[in-house]
């Protein structure tokens, strides 16, 4: 038999011969390959399950290996809902009315919405400000509940003792609950501002709510209105 390409010539035992030892390859390296793949397969699923284990306090149970698989990846249902509750709400201040009361003493309303970024629910949330002078002194601090807000008219012709009465609901502070992922409206009332205040001002807010650790800290997020002075 003559080779087409070379034109060398063999005999037919010859070229089987070599046919066979190139099968012969084919199959070393195909099982070869597959061992690798096997090993490869093993280690990767003895690594998992180490993974849930460790995460499970090294406790494995075939029964309840996909909920220990969700623990491993996300965590227990305890440590789900304190992450959400790590989360901290979004305040964003959308307006500021400075504006005399009925009596002719400046009153500053700021206005805005607390957007629950969690995925469970607030309770008794709590919008904290503050008007922070250049130097850093807080000049003026203000804390109302979300979720309750009133004609600005009403605040301003309200009397000055009774203003933090609008948000009393049968002699409790009105409890404002996000939903999560929910928003809801406040309004912050400055009322001890002297007049002609005249200083360099940021007014920030945050807030705080039912089961959060307390930090005196506000939130460094810039507001639309960080800097400024009072309007004439």
């Amino acid at each position: 038999m003559r080779c087409a390409k070379c034109r060398e010539v063999f005999s037919l035992r010859e070229a089987s011969s070599i046919w066979n030892k190139s099968v012969q390859i084919k199959k070393r390296r195909s099982s070869w390959l597959f061992r690798i793949v096997i090993i490869l397969v093993l280690a990767c699923s003895i690594g998992f399950l180490a993974f849930v284990a460790e995460r499970n306090d090294w406790l494995l149970s075939i029964s309840e290996l996909p909920e220990q698989i969700e623990i491993a990846f996300h965590g227990s249902p305890e440590e789900q809902k304190a992450m959400a509750l790590s989360e901290p709400p979004v305040v964003e201040i959308s307006e500021v009315l400075q504006n005399k009361h009925k009596d002719g003493d400046p009153i500053w309303i700021v206005s805005g919405t607390v957007t629950n970024a969690s995925t469970v629910k607030r309770e008794q949330v709590i919008i904290r400000g503050q008007i922070v002078e250049s130097d850093g002194d807080v000049a003026f601090e203000s804390s109302v509940p979300c979720g309750r807000v009133f004609l600005n008219r009403r605040i301003r012709s309200t009397p000055r003792d009774d203003v933090d009465k609008l948000w009393i609901i049968k002699r409790k502070k009105y409890n404002c609950t996000l939903a999560p992922k929910g928003i809801k409206k406040f309004q912050l009332v400055f009322e001890d501002i002297p007049p002609g205040y005249k200083n360099k001002y940021s007014i920030n807010a945050k807030a705080t709510y039912e089961g959060q650790e307390q930090t005196k800290q506000f939130s460094p997020k810039k507001l639309p209105f960080d800097i400024g002075r009072p309007q004439s």
